[in-house]
């Protein structure tokens, strides 16, 4: 019984240790997706430079299963997909959060990675960021 009781305390101990979307707060914008197709096959070097530029990391979940991700972290996946619109059907999931941790944008359709990469261009704390860039702040 103390065996058992054992293994769920360094199981959830472990769970813990697992980066959430919370931990990236202020660090980085998160992409999360859910999506047969890997999101990967689509990033050309300049995009991943654009996207790294953006602070930007990206999940990308295939029935609950993480199947890419441009971030070496261990993560907590329960608490990724939960960010995630509800299906209306058998649709992709897709969820865009800010820096803030706020909702920016979401969908069920496949998703534009450039499209992403301008909504995140139109934000404004990504313009106060191109803006010390360009004063040489950065």
């Amino acid at each position: 019984m103390l065996t058992i009781k054992l293994q769920f305390l360094l199981f959830n101990f472990l769970v813990l240790l697992n980066n959430t979307p919370e931990d990236y707060m202020w660090k980085n914008r998160i992409f999360i997706l859910s999506d047969s197709q890997s999101i990967s096959e689509t990033l050309s070097p300049e995009l991943i430079a654009e996207v790294n530029e953006r602070k930007l990391l990206i999940y990308q979940f295939d029935k609950g299963d993480l199947i890419w991700t441009n971030d070496s972290s261990k993560i907590n996946t329960d608490s990724f997909l939960e960010k995630l619109p509800q299906p209306k059907s058998n649709q992709n999931q897709w969820v865009l959060i800010g820096l803030d941790g706020g909702i920016k944008d979401s969908g069920n359709t496949t998703p534009n990675l450039t499209d992403i990469l301008n909504t995140i261009d139109a934000m404004p704390m990504r313009q106060s960021e191109i803006r010390r860039k360009k004063d040489g702040k950065m």
